[in-house]
């Protein structure tokens, strides 16, 4: 099977404006994520937003709250937003990650998942 008649279908259903408009919509959100992690007193950009991609850290939280908080998250069909690794220095380092690509994300999204690490 192709690996490319997914992309294929969906280009011909959607057209290239509707993915454009989609990925412009990820790099606003990540924007709008990073400013709203900085305004929050229990989280820490790790980096600036980078495409639509945004690694933040909860202070405190160790390797496994995070691990716990994305297996509980997906559980109640609540979000997906999964720990990743970050190099920090000679260690690596568990933070969060938002990744996003559903262009009908809001603000308010961000700000609900946020707020469920405190």
């Amino acid at each position: 099977m192709n690996s490319d008649l997914p992309l294929w279908f969906s280009l011909a259903t959607h057209g290239t404006d509707r993915y454009k408009q989609a990925v412009e919509r990820g790099l606003e959100l990540a924007q709008i994520a990073g400013k709203m992690i900085e305004a929050h007193p229990d989280l820490e950009l790790v980096r600036e937003p980078s495409l639509s991609c945004v690694l933040y850290r909860r202070k405190g939280w160790q390797p496994e709250d995070y691990t716990n908080w994305t297996y509980e998250n997906h559980r109640k069909g609540f979000a997906l937003v999964t720990p990743t690794k970050w190099k920090n220095g000679d260690n690596f380092e568990t933070v969060s990650r938002f990744c996003f690509i559903n262009p009908d994300t809001t603000q308010r999204d961000i700000q609900m998942i946020l707020d469920s690490m405190t």
